[in-house]
Order: structure tokens, then C-alpha cells, then sequence
């Protein structure tokens, strides 16, 4: 027999090549005749390579096959099976990298919809639900940055900071993520302003150490400042033990916010000095010509004016502290984009040259509103949801075009089409949720109970009787928690004429003002504090009386029983 590998003559039964050591399965019989090319002729005699001598090691083994007579068809089909397990390797691969792209971090498997579902809990204040999603989403996929800051969210909603911050530090271990950093402030910078509320003044120093730890910031600063204020106040007052105890304690620790060395980031411009039942602003009424989802926040052209009422009284008051032109009016209301006033004599109509007791405020001064843009034919329609977005659109027949800005939405029956009869009744007093809507899509789910128009970047929305702000994404900038900030929301009353789409009925509705000039005016439990679009503290809350609308960094305020105006900022 003849070794395979080398092809030379072997003992028969030998399990090893005496030549080139290499193990013998079965062996070949002396005198076999071998396939072509094989190297050994059909008389049994070996002639490796031509006649030339033959190689050994390891220049022999890339021809064994070859010089061991292993058929073509044998190695094509070797060849064929390499390249096949190449093919499924391949296919392997491709199918790994599109799995991770839609299942893997960030895409839309098993994280993205507990990423989802965290969001919807947020927003429907859920926070504890919030947490367990958010935690789902985490061990998914560990390094997915938006689920530690929306379980941070989550748990700052539930008042437990340290939590927050366990979060925060376990995703910036497996993320090094910048963004992760700066909500680490943010949660430092809103526990510590919690801990001085709470008198809790040790815990928010260990706030503002931390927020340190994360870069500080020129807020968690100016926190710190003010602690080392109270602090010092603290310790001109004794040391414990010098304090009085029982009822005299409680009383000398309950001071008020003026008491303390509080100052908010703003100057008089007129000082408190106004004596007034209410100051405040209207919205628009303009259904001719503008979509009513645009419609459900404060009228932008007041041209600097505010209504102020004192008895049977009204007025309009500028910035200065004057009246418009003296004048008081037997009412203020709103005539589609402007103050509509009811006077007790009349009044000279700049465009008319008549004397008028019902007037229109328009930047040239009082107009007859009669003939001043009051175009009846012009509805501007409103847009609602029915598994899609449809609309109902002016009386001159042309359709609504895709809102530019987010606007809220509510689900009624119907199709899009033409202003139907009772349209006044049929978004006055909608019957389903809102949602908000922007892009070509719904951003929240229907779970809001009034929704306001877009403004200066953030929507007002109520569920449950409680008001807070989202962003054109439905994303929460300022939590659900607060009371109606506005009593005075005119709505059309549902006696209208649906002919025109007018009603000269109106009846007033507790809302939220809209964001305005970067700032938004809120009130909880009587006590009144200013944020900004961002949801950041701007003046502490029961500071003012009242809060008014900021409009080119003004706004009225509410002092010691009287109304004035500051400028916000330092």
C-alpha cells in the first residue's frame, strides 16, 4: 500500500508513514491504478512531480489531495461548499446589522417601546409606571441615553433626587454621555430649590455638592448664594440650643418670603401704586379669518395694553401705568383680532370721522369696527381628528393647508368639508380629548382635556383639572400640576350664528395663559411664580400676589394689595 500523503510504498496494516509520518486510514493497495495526474502509474511504481525528486514537509502538503488521486469532481465540490458557508456568513452578518438597526439601541424593539411607554407615563404623571418602563428599557439595552434621563424624570417626579442621581451616575458610567451630565444639574439644581421650600437646608447643600460634581452651573451658583444667605440669617438668630421651643419655634421659623434675603432677577418700572380689582388680558375671537386651534391663548395685537377693572369699571392700561387715552369704558371685550369697547359717551372713530360709543382699538386709535376689516365671508375654519387629520374650512371654499406650527386637536365624527350648522356648538363644547399634532402626526395620544394654542414654543394642556406645558413635540417643559392661571378666557357661547360663524354672546372660562416673551406665568394653591420656556425658575413662587403675561420683558405684578409693573431680568 502507498502512504497518501507522501505516495510512498508502506507496510500494508501500518498505521503511521514511516517516511513522512503522516496517519494511514486504510492505505492503498501496491499496484492500484491512480486517477490522471495522481503521480503514480498504473504498474505500481511511484514517479512523484514527473520524474523530478520529489518535496517533502511542508511543500509537499498543498498537493497531497492532488498527488493522492482525489477526483475533480470531489474537489469542485469542496470549493462549492466553501463558498457556499462564505454565502451564509455573509447573510449572517447583513442579518445581524439590520437587526440591530431596527431592534438594537435606539430602534423601535423591545427599548424603543419601553422608551414609548416611560414617555406616555410622564406625561400622564404615572411616575412610579414611568420608572418601571424606563428601568425595562435600561437593561435592554444599557447604553440608551434617554432611558436614564426619562427614569431620572421619573423619579424627580416622585420627589426621590438621590434616585434620580443613582440613575444618572450608572448611565454616565456606561455612556460618558454629555447629555446625562447636564440633566444631572438640572435634577441637583431642582432638588436643592425643593430642599430650601422644605427648610431642608443641609440636604440641598448636598444638592448643590453633587450638581458641582456633574460641571455646576451659574443656577446651582446662585442657589448656593442664597443658602449661605439663609444660613447666616439662621445663625444670627442663636444656636440650637438658644432657640425658643413649641409654638414660639413654629412661629419664628415661619417666616415670609420678604422676611428673608430673597430678591428676584427683575426692577419697577412702575412701582406698585395701582389699586385695582384685576388686571388682565383677552384672547382673540377672529374665527373669520383665523383656524379656531390657533385661537386658544392670549391676543397677540394689544398693542401693549392690558384690560384693568375697578367695579363697573374698565379700562385700557399700558406699561406706563395710563390709561389709553384717560378713557373708561363700560366694557372691554374683543371684536375678532382686537379690543371691542362699549363707551358711556362717544368717541371720535379715526377712519370714519364720526363719534362712535362702540369702538375698535387699532394702532392708529379708535375705529368703527363696522368698517375696519370685519370681512363675514371669511371663516377660518378649524381642523379636528377622525383617524386623520380633517377639517372644516372656510365659507369661500378653500381648504386649510398643512398646519406650520403644532396645533392641539380633538377627536369629533364627521368628514372634512364645508362649515356645517351649529359650528359654534361643535368646537365650543367638544366632547373628545385633545392631542397635539405636528409634522404630519399625532404627538401625544388624546389624554388632554383642553389644550391650548401654540405659543412661544410650548402648548398649556389640563388633565383632571390640573395645567402644566408641553413642547411642539408633547414632550412635558413643566409638569401637570398647576391651577388655571386665567380667569377671563372668552369662549363664543353656542347661540351663535352659524351662518357667519359669529356670536355676540360670550361667556368666560377658567384656562392658561400661553407662554409669551419666553416666559410662562403659573399659580398653584393661590401662590403665583414666574418660569421660563425651559420650565427654569425666573421669580419664587408667592413673591407677587399675582403674575401677569411677560410681554418685551414686562409684565404686570400684583404687591402688598397693589398692581405695578417690573422688568424681568437682572
Amino acid at each position: 500500500m502507498y502512504c497518501i500523503n507522501c505516495g510512498k510504498q508502506i507496510e500494508d496494516g501500518a498505521r503511521f508513514c514511516e517516511h513522512c509520518g503522516a496517519p494511514v486510514k486504510g492505505g492503498a493497495p501496491a499496484g492500484v491504478g491512480a486517477s490522471e495526474g495522481s503521480g503514480r502509474p498504473a504498474d505500481g511504481r511511484v514517479s512523484v512531480n514527473g520524474g523530478k525528486p520529489a518535496k517533502t514537509g511542508m511543500e509537499q502538503m498543498p498537493m497531497a489531495e492532488e498527488q493522492a488521486g482525489v477526483p475533480e469532481e470531489r474537489r469542485a465540490k469542496k470549493k462549492y461548499g466553501l463558498f457556499l458557508l462564505l454565502g451564509l456568513l455573509a447573510i449572517l452578518a447583513i442579518g445581524a446589522a439590520v437587526w440591530f438597526l431596527f431592534f438594537g439601541k435606539g430602534g423601535s424593539g423591545r427599548a424603543g417601546e419601553q422608551l414609548r411607554l416611560g414617555n406616555r407615563y410622564l406625561e400622564e404623571m404615572d411616575y412610579e409606571q414611568a420608572v418601571v418602563a424606563f428601568t425595562k428599557a435600561i437593561e435592554i439595552e444599557p447604553k440608551e441615553v434617554d432611558a436614564y434621563i426619562g427614569a431620572s424624570k421619573a423619579y424627580a417626579g416622585l420627589k426621590s433626587y438621590w434616585d434620580a442621581l443613582e440613575v444618572l451616575d450608572a448611565g454616565y458610567v456606561q455612556t460618558k454621555a454629555a447629555e446625562i451630565a447636564e440633566r444631572g444639574k438640572d435634577v441637583c439644581l431642582e432638588a436643592a430649590e425643593y430642599s430650601i421650600t422644605e427648610e431642608a437646608y443641609e440636604e440641598a447643600q448636598k444638592y448643590i455638592e453633587k450638581g458641582n460634581e456633574y460641571g455646576g452651573s451659574e443656577e446651582l451658583g446662585q442657589v448656593a448664594e442664597r443658602l449661605e444667605e439663609i444660613s447666616a440669617s439662621e445663625g444670627n438668630a442663636g444656636s440650637e440650643g438658644d432657640r425658643p421651643s413649641g409654638d414660639e419655634a413654629a412661629a419664628g421659623e415661619s417666616r415670609s418670603l420678604e422676611e428673608d434675603s430673597y430678591e428676584p432677577p427683575c426692577t419697577w418700572v412702575v412701582e406698585p401704586a395701582i389699586e385695582a380689582d384685576n388686571i388682565y388680558y383677552l384672547n382673540s375671537n377672529d374665527t373669520l379669518k383665523i383656524p379656531v386651534n390657533q385661537l386658544y391663548k392670549q391676543m397677540e395685537e394689544n398693542y401693549g395694553y392690558a384690560v384693568v377693572k375697578n367695579g363697573d369699571s374698565y379700562g385700557l392700561i399700558g406699561f406706563d401705568g395710563n390709561l389709553f387715552e384717560g378713557l373708561e369704558f363700560l366694557s372691554v371685550g374683543t371684536f375678532l383680532s382686537r379690543y371691542y369697547v362699549a363707551c358711556a359717551e362717544p368717541q371720535y372713530a379715526w377712519d370714519t370721522g364720526t363719534e362712535e360709543t362702540e369702538l375698535y382699538l387699532t394702532d392708529q386709535g379708535l375705529a368703527y369696527p363696522f368698517s375696519y376689516g370685519a370681512i363675514y365671508d371669511l371663516f377660518g375654519g378649524v381642523y379636528f381628528w377622525n383617524d386623520g387629520l380633517r377639517q372644516f374650512y372656510r365659507f369661500d371654499g378653500m381648504q386649510l393647508p398643512e398646519p406650520e406650527a403644532p396645533i392641539p386637536v380633538f377627536q369629533r365624527d364627521g368628514e372634512s368639508g364645508k362649515i356645517p350648522e351649529g359650528l359654534v356648538d361643535w368646537y365650543v363644547n367638544p366632547t373628545g380629548k385633545y392631542a397635539v399634532y405636528s409634522g404630519g402626526s399625532l404627538k401625544t395620544d388624546f389624554i388632554y382635556d383642553e389644550c391650548g394654542s401654540y405659543s412661544d414654543g410650548l402648548l398649556a394642556v389640563c388633565r383632571d383639572g390640573k395645567w402644566g406645558y408641553v413642547d411642539g413635540e408633547g414632550q412635558v417643559v413643566i409638569p401637570l400640576e398647576y391651577d388655571a392661571s386665567w380667569k377671563e378666557f372668552v369662549v363664543l357661547d353656542a347661540g351663535g350664528d352659524a351662518e357667519s360663524g359669529v356670536s355676540g354672546v360670550t361667556e368666560m372660562r377658567e384656562y392658561c395663559y400661553g407662554a409669551s416673551g419666553g416666559y410662562v406665568t403659573l399659580c398653584q394653591g393661590g401662590e403665583w411664580e414666574l418660569r421660563n420656556t425651559r420650565g427654569e425658575e425666573v421669580i419664587r413662587k408667592g413673591y407677587f400676589e399675582e403674575i401677569r403675561p411677560v410681554y418685551d420683558g414686562k409684565c404686570w405684578v400684583k404687591k402688598d394689595g397693589k398692581w405695578g409693573v417690573i422688568q424681568v431680568g437682572p
